[in-house]
């Protein structure tokens, strides 16, 4: 009886200590899945701000060097009105380009008496350094009060072409001849 009670004993022993590393084996696996998942959290993570970052920063980066374009070659860049004539709708204009760099294209931004704008890019116009060129433009305004026209100059960066509008260069005129 002692010897089956003993038998017993050791039998339950062995059996609770099965069931206890059970548990403690599950335990640790459950721990290695939780370890093995915030990883792979992380890992993507991780993944997506890299790809978030490396977009923002060349679109940052493109928007910089125009600021910068921007300011350097402006500096260059003069634009006066010699004359302007409007009969008709049709607006004459001669400007003169007094400085240093190329003018590639110009805005035009028209206002009627009632200070009413309209705007127009003619991007077909190179004005070489110290030139003038007269512009013919169709308005489609019966009135003209006042132009301002812009410069925009393109520069050449070894990844793209730069489009540079220098709107602090811009020349007005508010007088008109009626015989064109």
């Amino acid at each position: 009886m002692v010897q089956k009670e003993a038998v017993l004993r050791t039998q339950n022993y062995v059996q609770r200590r099965f069931v206890q590393r059970r548990l403690i084996g599950k335990r640790a696996a459950s721990v290695w899945i939780a370890y093995v998942l915030l990883m792979a959290f992380v890992v993507s993570l991780s993944a997506v701000m890299f790809s978030f970052m490396t977009d923002y920063t060349r679109s940052a980066t493109k928007d910089i060097k125009k600021t910068v374009f921007n300011t350097e070659e402006c500096h260059s860049v003069s634009l006066s009105v010699e004359s302007a004539c409007f009969a008709s709708q049709v607006l004459n204009i001669t400007v003169q380009n007094r400085n240093y760099l190329r003018i590639d294209k110009l805005d035009f931004r028209l206002y009627d008496l009632a200070k009413k704008p309209r705007a127009l890019n003619i991007t077909n116009i190179t004005i070489n350094p110290n030139r003038k060129k007269t512009i013919t433009v169709n308005t489609g305004m019966s009135q003209l009060g006042f132009v301002e026209v812009v410069p925009v100059i393109l520069k050449q960066a070894p990844e793209a072409l730069f489009e540079i509008v220098c709107s602090d260069r811009k020349a007005s005129t508010t007088s008109f001849n009626s015989s064109c």
